[in-house]
């Protein structure tokens, strides 16, 4: 074979495989340290209840079981978040309007004993409590400047999250996350997945706007599907 058929293959090789590559650089590799501490340290610009003094959210959630389907759930909430983290919710309509005698009150009891929940969120697996156990690798985002961190938990029973976290390199807020908790929050839950989408807000922050969460459980020999959908808005800030 000539030396310049030879060189011609090669270039085509190259660009048929090696250039791809290049432009995917960074697939399959491990996330730096300074990456996941740099989303710790951002991660409560994302936190409803730390960053904000209130907010609106919209709940709709239908169930399906035996190939039938009810609407289990619609309704407004705006929630307001006191100095010392306590919650007030209460009923609204779609302008705003508040529904009487709808009002409750949720307090935040540091002291009180709950049983600890060993899955993390989407944010939360960046937390070096939980890094032992979540392996992390990285590829280019959907969009400029950014990337998407996959989340893969090694031991169940530690608990963890598997799934993805799309991320602003410019900002290290999240974009987009998608995953499953580990473990499952109770034994009757044999699928789960959860989708958020964040978007910017303010100085330096980013909230969810809209999470999408499935669920299969079975209760007996009863197989139900439930999908909730939670639009959040009307954010107000601290001051």
């Amino acid at each position: 074979m000539k030396p310049k058929m030879v060189l011609a293959i090669a270039a085509m090789v190259f660009a048929s495989v090696a250039l791809p590559m290049i432009v995917r650089a960074g697939e399959g590799h491990d996330v730096p340290v300074e990456w996941l501490d740099s989303l710790a340290a951002h991660r409560w610009h994302c936190s409803l209840d730390s960053s904000l003094a209130g907010y609106w959210r919209h709940r709709v959630m239908s169930m399906t079981a035996k190939d039938t389907t009810m609407e289990a759930m619609d309704r407004f909430e705006r929630v307001t978040i006191g100095a010392d983290g306590s919650k007030e919710t209460e009923l609204i309509d779609s302008l705003g309007n508040a529904i009487p005698d709808s009002l409750k009150e949720e307090k935040k009891d540091k002291d009180k004993k709950k049983k600890e929940k060993k899955a993390v969120g989407p944010l939360d697996a960046f937390l070096p409590a939980h890094r032992d156990n979540i392996h992390f690798s990285w590829t280019l985002g959907p969009g400029p400047n950014q990337v998407e961190i996959a989340c893969e938990t090694i031991k169940e029973k530690k608990g963890g999250f598997n799934g993805t976290v799309t991320v602003d390199t410019t900002t290290w807020l999240p974009v987009h996350s998608n995953g499953t908790p580990v473990p499952f929050p109770t034994s009757l839950v044999k699928e789960m997945s959860m989708d958020a989408q964040y978007a910017p807000w303010g100085d330096g922050y980013a909230f969810p706007t809209h999470v999408v969460t499935h669920v299969t459980a079975k209760m007996l020999f009863i197989k139900m599907n439930s999908v909730s959908t939670t639009d959040y808005s009307h954010f107000v800030g601290k001051k």
